[in-house]
């Protein structure tokens, strides 16, 4: 077997969820029984874990580790995987001196060039040096500012938003809604009803109109009308 530096060698590959009940797995627990199903998952391992096929010479010193890792002897091992090769988990090398997996081989090929791709883009970045990084300032929480910003003042149109809101007269309006200047709120004279028939609901300044609306029937009034 190759050699496999420490570094590069795979630490896990993709097992299925339903790989128990692959047909090929069945046959083989079927001819060989559940131990040689164990065995198959081991070599599947070492040519993950070496990235090149397993070899089968009873002599070589990965098949002996193995069969005595599984509490077998070198017979029975390669009996069980000449049976992974007949029901086709496995396949036989070309010199019979080995068997390989077709799909641990794209796997691993697939593996080997996203590790590759990685170590390129590793070569055009990274961290940037001390000196390039951009100095940010760190964010304190529950702490004031040593040197608080001025407060902001309020734009017009805020203001315009807060005077409206009140109910006082909106004195940036235009035309007609200027003249709510002169109407004060209607706290100043009491309670003003609605002069509606059959309605006597509240009156409330409406700066818009620079008029009183009921704010029942939504009638208008101008203060004239009123007697204010």
């Amino acid at each position: 077997m190759t050699k496999i530096s420490r570094s590069k060698i795979m630490k896990y590959f993709d097992h299925d969820t339903t790989a128990g009940n692959d047909d090929k797995v069945v046959a083989l627990r079927l001819l060989k029984g559940g131990a040689a199903v164990d065995a198959y998952w081991c070599v599947l391992e070492e040519i993950y874990r070496c990235e090149t096929d397993f070899a089968t010479d009873k002599n070589q010193a990965g098949f002996v580790a193995l069969a005595h890792r599984l509490c077998v002897d070198a017979d029975t091992l390669s009996d069980w995987i000449d049976s992974m090769v007949e029901v086709g988990l496995l396949q036989a090398t070309n010199d019979g001196y080995s068997v390989g997996s077709e799909r641990a081989a794209r796997n691993i090929a697939s593996y080997n060039a996203r590790r590759e791709t990685a170590r390129e883009n590793g070569k055009l970045g990274g961290r940037k040096p001390k000196s390039n990084r951009v100095k940010t300032k760190p964010v304190t929480k529950g702490k004031p500012s040593a040197n608080p910003s001025p407060a902001q003042p309020k734009t017009k149109e805020k203001e315009k938003l807060l005077d409206t809101h009140k109910g006082y007269p909106n004195n940036t309006a235009s035309d007609g809604a200027a003249a709510a200047e002169a109407a004060p709120p209607a706290a100043q004279y009491g309670p003003l009803r609605c002069r509606m028939p059959g309605c006597d609901g509240h009156l409330l300044p409406d700066p818009s109109l620079g008029k009183f609306r009921c704010g029942t029937c939504r009638a208008t009034f101008d203060r004239g009308e009123l007697g204010i």
